[in-house]
């Protein structure tokens, strides 16, 4: 920061140099696919109502016996889910693959932009020089253009 940056600025840029380090921080944390599968998951899991009543008197047809079984799968057909779990399940799930398209969007290729590039890697790297020297390679590059380069 400058001394003559206005304090408004001053402040964005401090908050978002704070949160750049604190995700790199958390993203050194988390490493596995298992530590991100889990936080997906607790976050899923924060967006479900609890309803204590309909457990409890679930709990109460089933017994204790049925309910605290050792071996889980014995007895999975006695549950049946509400018509509303189903449904917020198959919200929730339509939701996902929403906001996964919108984060995975195919870029189109630009027919008219100038091709000077013989692979994908190349393309990348050429972009990398003119963001760098694009300003100072400019008036070489229609001067290459035009055939009058000295």
């Amino acid at each position: 920061l400058r001394l003559d940056t206005p304090a408004d600025v001053a402040e964005k840029l401090q908050t978002k140099e704070d949160r750049k380090h604190y995700l790199q921080q958390h993203i050194k944390d988390h490493r596995t696919y298992a530590d991100a599968a889990l936080r997906k998951y607790q976050r899923m899991v924060r967006n479900i109502p609890v309803d204590l009543e309909n457990y409890a008197k679930e709990k109460e047809k089933l017994g204790d016996d049925a309910f605290y079984r050792p071996n889980r799968f014995v007895g999975i057909t006695e549950r049946v889910d509400s018509k509303v779990a189903i449904e917020r399940l198959a919200q929730d799930v339509l939701a996902q693959d929403v906001k996964k398209a919108k984060f995975h969007r195919r870029r189109t290729h630009n027919d008219d932009a100038c091709v000077d590039y013989i692979n994908e890697r190349n393309k990348r790297y050429n972009e990398s020089l003119d963001r760098a020297y694009s300003t100072f390679t400019a008036e070489i590059k229609q001067n290459l253009e035009r055939g009058s380069a000295v």
